[in-house]
């Protein structure tokens, strides 16, 4: 309602200064015509985008306004032409005057029209921040409850469960939802023509296909699908917030240049109020023209206040000095009372009083230099800030490497522990089956002895047999008892993957099979794909990466079967690749916020079980050692 109420404002505006132009130009000159054949062109243009506007359709609206813009500069560029031939070629004075105070009156108006189409491609502009601030909310709600689905899914493939019939239901309902999203960021891509936000919208479709995979899949493995879609689902909400955290900058750039635009017409307006006493019988007129431009002038101060103080809440939290550098921008047009001064100057515009006009008028001058300069300040402050804001983002980015690294970690702790648990399981089946066919042949032994007292001969031969077998049986019992106590001391039953070490050394590594080490291999490939990705963006924002290529390298090691025959060179590489990771966040992080005093490692304070023994064995010595 608001854009098409601004867009018949334009219109009428458009043609009231045609009906102006038309009741002086036949008396000027008919040279100047032309421009009354653009205008009522432009008024169409105009009609045609207010009807898309009143039909809903602000896409179908954008192409008409933009044509009524240009021939609206077509024409403020043939009036300067003509006033230039005329002033050139001579000419009466009254003629010469007369062109003059059209061409401030055509000025005048087309300014009015340039305010209002800007604030309605503002207006625009903010509506569709506001849609995609929208849809970052909803990506953190698919997120959280993507992340609820794959932690449902990890705990029935741990238990052991297949997934139930709703499961893949789930799953789907969440892509629908990201599908729905996506085409609505679509349509704000095509409205805004931004690419950024095309490129957003097929990462989410992107996301919603992997969803569906993994809804196809179950839990058949482990999530891996799931956590792949919700990687994806996480980045293009990153990316739709540092678009968010750009506008900052973007907005900050468009109050400057209006500062710059105010303090330019300024100049103008002072040249033009120390030209009144050459004017003569035009004076009037005159005087009345510039009274027009300093309504338009304060009105222009007082949008710029409101942008400033607008803008100046928006980054308080993240941009805290250029926040506060605004409030002092916003503040110099209250304090210094700007817009006071450019009201009560339109009253020394009639009087004789010229040298009291000038004074107030250098002072006007003076005082929207410096709002320029403060506004400027602002922004050098938002862009260093934005360098700061990128390093946080990375560290972000490293703590959900590091994050991510750790819940495979325990992942793969929990497969080994389940696939111990199931060995053992077996283990003691065949250690029980393998006692009752000993209890079986010591049986038959014992008969045998008893046979051999109450009979002489064959019988007591039998008897000897019978101990035989006894004896046999111990033999074999024992044998089966210490193959269970080893403990497959030569890896898993299942295959070569995770050798005795893991176990002796009390870790809680090997024993995977080929699927599993397939699952792990592909989950590293994405964290390191993940890392260079982060290392690309550092890269172009002028840090050095160079800290990020060791860990890197060590990731990429993970894509590697014969790393996984190895449980503990595995363990220590990856306790290597997390503690860089940690090291490289902090270092992220103190450059990020130097004033930032509690700055910490992510990831938990709990003790790998594989090193609680040797960590409280290092504490015991040390006890020692001061004891003596």
């Amino acid at each position: 309602v608001f854009l098409n109420l601004a867009q018949a404002k334009l219109r009428e505006q458009v043609e009231e200064l045609m009906g102006k132009l038309k009741a002086r130009l036949s008396v000027v000159d008919p040279a100047f015509n032309k421009i009354a054949e653009v205008l009522p062109k432009a008024a169409e243009e105009m009609k045609a985008a207010e009807n898309d506007l009143k039909a809903v359709k602000p896409d179908s609206a954008l192409s008409p306004e933009q044509r009524a813009l240009k021939l609206l500069q077509d024409a403020e560029q043939q009036y300067e032409m003509q006033v230039a031939m005329q002033n050139g070629g001579g000419g009466g004075g009254g003629q010469s005057q007369m062109a003059e105070d059209l061409a401030d009156l055509f000025e005048l108006e087309l300014d009015k029209l340039a305010n209002q189409y800007e604030m309605q491609q503002r207006a625009m502009q903010q509506t569709g921040d506001h849609q995609v601030d929208e849809l970052v909310e909803k990506l953190k709600e698919l997120a959280r409850r993507q992340q609820q689905e794959i932690e449902r899914q990890r705990r029935l493939a741990q238990a052991g469960q297949n997934s139930p019939g709703n499961a893949g239901a789930n799953q789907r309902a969440i892509a629908d939802e990201l599908e729905k999203a996506a085409r609505q960021l679509q349509q704000l891509s095509r409205d805004e023509q931004r690419q950024e936000l095309g490129d957003a919208m097929r990462r989410m479709q992107e996301a919603a296909d992997a969803m569906r995979r993994a809804a196809a899949n179950g839990s058949r493995d482990g999530g891996a699908q799931a956590s792949d879609a919700l990687n994806k689902l996480r980045d293009v909400q990153q990316k739709l917030e540092r678009n968010q955290s750009g506008r900052g900058d973007r907005d900050i750039q468009h109050a400057l240049r209006q500062a710059e635009e105010l303090a330019k017409e300024q100049k103008d307006v002072a040249s033009d109020v120390n030209g009144l006493e050459q004017a003569g019988d035009g004076r009037q007129a005159r005087a009345q023209q510039l009274a027009q431009r300093k309504d338009a002038m304060d009105a222009k101060v007082a949008d710029l206040q409101q942008q400033l103080e607008k803008l100046a809440n928006e980054t308080r939290r993240d941009q805290r000095e250029a926040s506060r550098k605004l409030d002092e921008a916003a503040g110099s047009i209250r304090d210094k009372k700007i817009r006071e001064m450019i009201r009560y100057s339109k009253n020394t515009l009639s009087g004789s009083a010229t040298q009291y006009a000038r004074g107030m008028e250098e002072t006007i001058g003076s005082n929207l230099d410096a709002l320029q300069k403060k506004i400027g300040d602002a922004a050098s402050a938002m862009g260093k800030a934005s360098q700061q804001d990128t390093l946080a983002r990375a560290a972000d980015k490293t703590r959900d490497l590091v994050r991510g690294i750790e819940s495979l970690d325990q992942r793969m702790r929990e497969r080994s522990q389940n696939g111990r648990n199931q060995n053992g399981q077996r283990s003691q089946n065949g250690q029980q089956a393998s006692n009752g066919q000993d209890s079986k042949q010591g049986s038959q032994g014992s008969r045998g002895s008893q046979g051999s007292q109450s009979a002489q001969g064959s019988q007591g031969s039998e008897g000897s047999q019978g101990s035989q077998g006894a004896e046999g049986s111990n033999a074999q019992g024992g044998r089966n008892d210490g193959r269970a106590a080893g403990g497959w001391t030569n890896g898993s039953p299942n295959g070569p993957y995770g050798g005795g070490d893991a176990w002796n050394w009390g870790g809680y590594y090997g024993g995977w099979n080929p699927d599993d080490i397939r699952q792990w291999r592909r989950e590293y490939r994405e964290w390191a794909n993940d890392a260079e990705g982060l290392r690309r963006q550092l890269q172009a924002s002028g840090v050095n990466p160079r800290d990020l290529d060791d860990i890197i390298r060590d990731l990429q090691k993970f894509d590697n079967d014969r790393l996984y025959v190895d449980p503990r060179g595995l363990e220590l590489l990856q306790a290597a690749a997390i503690d860089k990771l940690k090291k490289f966040e902090f270092g992220l992080r103190r450059k990020a916020d130097t004033n930032n005093e509690s700055l910490s490692l992510s990831g938990s304070d709990q003790v790998p079980e594989g090193f609680r023994q040797a960590i409280e064995e290092y504490y015991r010595s040390l006890a020692k050692k001061q004891q003596r």
